[in-house]
């Protein structure tokens, strides 16, 4: 049996050695997978000596397979005998898809009991004890189910109609109700398949939360909700649905745990998210691995911007049939209730777009920034400067050490990023607060004679507030009704805003919520709160970052403000679907005219997308 698994090269995808030869090793973080033995003769490796002498004692050689691709190291512990380590991103194991590899070994290291883990008898291969899969039948009933609490709309009865017999992907705005139809989708696939669970797969843990409250609210079926802090049971007694984040569905489907034939129906929630590398595709790997075609679940693909082509409708019919292939799936939409579905989406809020430039004093305080920050940059960084603004100029950071830089250049670097960012406060709320940051920065430059000018420059400019900032305290003081959103484009300004609106604007209750990665990230449970004060109407304002802007389920608004720009035509599609009250207000703030035009653009491709889906559902 041995003889039939092998560690390959990913790079030309031939043998390094067979399972024999190889060796699982745990360590902290995971495990290892090595060479028992650096005798080459059997294996096709090679070694040569590190070239990176700063790590010669660690890793005095490095493992080359005979393509010539490096594919680990020699590491030498202290205290212990060398470790002969493959690497995980330049090999795989038989069976695995080199584009589903997990980061770790640790992830598959179950799969292949037929490679010793080290400390631990090697054990003869599992005989699975799984039955067959079964048929996924589809409902000869077309009906509608019924729900415990909602009653569809006759446009989401349609879409049901359409999804229950092939494969598809609903494309309606945010607040159209598209987990709804989900939900009739999967309670009707469920009723045909007793046998059978189903699943819905999202990218972000609040989303399978969220999602597992919705269905438990609708269906009497066991819901799981699986994401890295909740864990799939060792075994489904009853019938259910999981609602799974995609990494850890793909982890499950790797391991063996479940196989996609369980599954009578799958739903992907923002499928748009699904290009590329990420998770959404590699689950689609073990979709379109399976041979009998009967067996595959059916799929349902949930999103409200599919794509967003730049030159016209050709342009974007094509993204979007690219887009269904990935899934194996069709558009839909509304046909014989289009008319009363268009109407119902008819009193969508037009943006309004407001031009607020800096002020004269902003544009100075910027430019003593830039001269700061020409002064103490690296010579040979300055290249990187010409470009850079405070949204990607923590690049700095990731290419000072390919240019040899001294501790203090280092130093230089990371005060130049810390500058470049407050030229973001400068613009958004002014010079009052740009530059009591400022002078917090300045007074750690060496230079003593350039510290002392840079600092008798700023304090020569007045403290004001931002228009910008005039202009949302003017809307909100006026507010009356009953709830507002502001969406920023990163966590930092969101908490600045956050302190005016608690010191100006306290009586609305604001109240911020962003994304839980980072060492400052918000928790969970902390969001769920946030988000049920704002439900309940405790509080009237919330500030929010892009968290908010898939997905999650926010009551609709009033008023709506996009602080700081828009980052695509779906950003503006997905935050646009949050005011969804008759007479809301939806404002894009822009900083400048080439700002202004690129706003108007993103509403140009919004209608381009629209025909291109009208198109193909036809």
């Amino acid at each position: 049996m041995n003889s039939e698994i092998f560690a390959h090269c990913l790079g030309c995808q031939k043998p390094i050695a067979p399972a024999g030869e190889l060796i699982f090793i745990p360590d902290r973080s995971g495990c290892y997978l090595g060479l028992r033995s650096c005798d080459s003769s059997t294996k096709n490796v090679f070694f040569e000596p590190n070239p990176k002498k700063k790590s010669l004692k660690i890793c005095p050689h490095i493992l080359k397979h005979i393509c010539g691709a490096k594919i680990g190291n020699e590491v030498r512990l202290s205290g212990a005998s060398a470790i002969y380590s493959l690497s995980r991103d330049e090999c795989y194991l038989t069976g695995e898809m080199p584009s589903s590899r997990n980061s770790n070994w640790i992830q598959i290291q179950g799969r292949y009991p037929q490679i010793q883990l080290q400390g631990a008898k090697v054990h003869e291969p599992k005989i699975s004890t799984k039955p067959p899969p079964e048929a996924t039948v589809s409902p000869s009933d077309l009906s509608t189910p019924t729900l415990k609490r909602s009653k569809p709309r006759p446009f989401q009865t349609e879409l049901y109609g359409f999804g229950i017999q092939s494969n598809s992907m609903l494309c309606v705005p945010t607040g159209c109700g598209k987990t709804l139809t989900s939900i009739m989708f999967i309670t009707k696939m469920l009723r045909s398949n007793p046998k059978k669970n189903a699943v819905f797969v999202v990218h972000r843990i609040p989303l399978s939360c969220q999602q597992a409250a919705y269905i438990r609210a609708e269906t009497d079926y066991e819901v799981i909700e699986v994401n890295s802090d909740k864990h799939l049971p060792k075994t489904l007694d009853k019938q259910c649905v999981l609602s799974i984040t995609a990494d850890c569905f793909l982890n499950h489907l790797q391991r063996g745990d479940v196989r996609m034939e369980d599954f009578c129906a799958l739903v992907f929630d923002e499928c748009h998210n699904g290009v590329g590398n990420h998770s959404y595709t590699k689950v689609m790997d073990y979709y379109n691995q399976i041979k009998t075609q009967n067996t595959k679940p059916r799929i349902m693909c949930l999103t409200a911007s599919p794509a967003e082509g730049k030159k016209g409708v050709l342009e974007t019919k094509a993204m979007i049939r690219s887009l269904c292939s990935t899934f194996d799936v069709n558009p839909i939409y509304p046909r014989q209730t289009r008319i009363e579905f268009e109407s119902s989406i008819a009193t969508s809020t037009k943006p309004q777009i407001y031009l607020i430039e800096s002020n004269m004093h902003q544009a100075l305080l910027n430019g003593i920034i830039c001269t700061a920050i020409m002064q103490i940059i690296p010579e040979c960084m300055k290249h990187h400067i010409m470009f850079a603004d405070y949204q990607n100029v923590s690049i700095l950071r990731s290419v000072q050490e390919s240019y040899g830089l001294t501790p203090q250049e280092k130093e230089n670097v990371d005060l130049t990023v810390r500058l470049y960012k407050i030229t973001e406060i400068v613009d958004m709320f002014g010079t009052r607060r740009g530059k009591e940051e400022l002078l917090k920065e300045l007074g750690k430059i060496k230079n003593q004679q350039l510290k002392e000018d840079l600092q008798s420059e700023v304090n020569s400019i007045p403290s004001s507030s931002s228009q910008r900032i005039d202009f949302v305290l003017q809307k909100l003081r006026g507010f009356k009704e009953d709830k507002a959103m502001i969406f920023v484009r990163t966590k930092a300004a969101g908490k600045e805003l956050y302190e005016v609106l608690r010191r100006e604007v306290s009586y609305l209750e604001p109240e911020i919520i962003f994304g839980h990665s980072g060492e400052d990230g918000m928790r969970q449970g902390r969001q769920k709160s946030v988000l049920e004060r704002f439900r309940l109407g405790k509080s009237k304002v919330l500030i929010a970052t892009s968290v908010v802007e898939e997905g999650l389920d926010v009551p609709d608004c009033n008023l709506v403000i996009a602080f700081d720009g828009l980052a695509s035509s779906k950003s503006m599609m997905q935050i646009r679907g949050r005011a969804r009250r008759e007479n809301s207000n939806f404002i894009m703030i822009c900083k400048s005219e080439e700002q202004g035009k690129l706003f108007i653009e993103f509403l140009r491709r919004e209608k381009y997308m629209k025909e291109a889906l009208k198109q193909l559902a036809n």
